[in-house]
């Protein structure tokens, strides 16, 4: 958690999310060369759900019964102009006050 001139501001990492760069067509990995930062105002976004939850039963094991949960879900943005992005950052950097 950060506070700033604009309020208190959160940091979540997220570890899922490839940064800018080639891809390696060799291993297929992402040669990160610089990294985004996405702001988000939750204020501004929800979830949105397309069908809500199903449960499916699956193929019997033994005398287990086995089920499956999915759920359909997208970010719903409700203001554009309250989110922003920063981009270029190099994350081989350090921090510095």
């Amino acid at each position: 958690v950060i506070v700033s001139d604009f309020g208190t501001v959160k940091l979540v990492p997220n570890r899922l999310q490839p940064g800018n760069g080639d891809v390696d067509p060799d291993t297929g990995l992402v040669n990160s060369t610089s990294d985004n930062i996405f702001l988000l105002d939750p204020q501004y976004v929800s979830l949105s759900y397309l069908e809500g939850y199903r449960t499916d039963t699956l193929a019997k094991t033994g005398l287990a019964e086995k089920r499956q949960i999915s759920v359909d879900w997208g970010l719903r943005v409700h203001t554009e102009k309250a989110h922003a992005m920063i981009t270029g950052v190099d994350g081989s950097q350090e921090a510095t006050e």
